[in-house]
């Protein structure tokens, strides 16, 4: 099933590249909270947290990127396209962000729109098997 492909890629950048967002005191506790409820299945109370994050500060790519793949898991692939949009915004050069949302297009039935996210995340880390698979998708 895609949808599962797309959370197993999501998951493993939330723990990589994407990490936890860190201000001038550490890590913010309101999008940590919102994760751990996201690991044990509460999405609604995880997503809440996630928006509530994102309304003090909408250019957060840690509160994005995690809403993206609770969106992803909900099968909502345009709202998580929107919020991984932002995350490209903010990283262009960041391999898997731009893998991310070329295989959310996948998912969307938008292939057209992902695949120069999908080619030029291949540049940027060609030895990642995730970012190669979605490219011969």
């Amino acid at each position: 099933m895609k949808q599962k492909g797309a959370l197993a890629l999501l998951r493993a950048a939330s723990r990589g590249s994407i990490g936890v967002a860190a201000g001038p005191q550490g890590p913010d506790p309101l999008l940590e909270r919102g994760r751990q409820l996201h690991r044990s299945g509460r999405l609604d109370e995880a997503e809440a947290l996630y928006r509530k994050v994102l309304a003090f500060n909408p250019g957060s790519v840690a509160a994005n990127a995690a809403l993206a793949e609770l969106l992803l898991q909900r099968g909502n692939y345009p709202a998580a396209i929107a919020c991984l949009d932002l995350c490209v915004a903010a990283a262009p050069k960041n391999a898997e962000y731009l893998n991310n949302l070329g295989y959310a297009h996948i998912l969307n039935n938008t292939q057209e729109f992902g695949l120069p996210h999908l080619l030029k995340a291949a540049k940027l880390d060609p030895k990642n098997w995730r970012i190669l698979a979605n490219v011969g998708r």
